[in-house]
């Protein structure tokens, strides 16, 4: 008895270690810090160019949830550590354990999708915009991450973006579908994705797959998040709302949200800080949005 005790215990020590140890990894692989107002998440694997695990996917999600509820934070940045932002999906690490692949597909949201999509897709159900700072490597799901941002700002010479799954079998599907059609043409998408060839700087600004490139990107995503530092929050949110599902609504339906939104923020706080703020040319004190931009009953 004593020696199934012993058996027992040291399965138990084993299994506890690995839990812990994959805590451990979840909270060091991708990182979350805030300053400023502005929350900073950081893929942190540079070892391995930043590619995505199971527990990383996850913790995305989390973060954006706890972004969300943070009503002082005024935009994100996301970043890779070490020479890449990110090198795609890490394939070996699914291929030794097959029971990630039914995890990553599962849907979780209706809206969302799976959890692949939903860790690329999500960022833009947030309020306040979203930034990916990109150099080295954006690879397979790196790029799909990224263009789940508002915007995309990359380093100008190092730079080498790629739609990758094609070389393993696969098509891409973290929600590229829904992204890419709004920046590039189909046949333009199709050549990348049929392919899966590199596609460089000057390409990727010609199609909208990047903003803006320049020597020091998160440099210049700081520059930007300055300069809407000073705008109201409110009028922020509901600009992101208001061409978050343009393309899914009518021209009626467009020009009644539109109307809506505006209704919604007229005489608000921070509408009103806003006007005085430019009357007087001084610098507005902002409260943080409370203002709920999903609640609209558009009819």
């Amino acid at each position: 008895m004593a020696q199934f005790a012993y058996i027992d215990a040291t399965l138990h020590n084993k299994v506890s270690n690995r839990l812990l140890q994959l805590r451990i990894f979840k909270m060091n692989a991708v990182l979350l810090s805030t300053e400023n107002d502005i929350a900073l998440v950081t893929l942190n694997r540079p070892e391995k160019r930043n590619a995505l695990t199971l527990e990383m996917l996850e913790t995305l999600l989390d973060h954006q949830q706890t972004i969300a509820k943070d009503p002082h934070l005024r935009a994100v940045i996301i970043k890779g550590a070490g020479k890449s932002f990110c090198a795609g999906l890490d394939m070996m690490s699914v291929i030794q354990n097959p029971q990630q692949i039914k995890k990553l597909l599962t849907p979780i949201s209706k809206q969302l999708g799976n959890l692949v999509q939903a860790a690329a897709c999500g960022w833009q159900t947030l309020n306040i915009p979203v930034i990916a700072v990109l150099h080295g490597h954006v690879l397979g799901a790196g790029l799909q991450l990224a263009l789940g941002a508002h915007f995309r700002y990359a380093e100008v010479t190092e730079t080498q973006l790629s739609i990758k799954e094609i070389h393993w079998g696969l098509i891409p599907d973290m929600g590229i579908s829904n992204m890419l059609p709004e920046l590039a043409p189909r046949d333009r998408i199709l050549d990348w994705v049929l392919t899966g060839r590199d596609i460089l700087v000057e390409e990727a600004l010609n199609y909208h797959l990047i903003t803006q490139a320049s020597e020091n990107p998160l440099e210049q995503a700081l520059d930007f998040v300055q300069h809407i530092a000073c705008k109201s929050p409110d009028a922020i949110s509901a600009a992101l709302h208001l061409f978050k599902d343009q393309r899914q609504r009518t021209a009626a339906e467009n020009l009644k949200t539109e109307a809506l939104l505006q209704e919604k923020l007229l005489g608000q706080p921070n509408q009103l800080q806003a006007v005085e703020a430019k009357l007087t040319k001084k610098r507005p004190e902002f409260k943080p949005s409370r203002l709920d931009m999903n609640a609209l009953q558009v009819e």
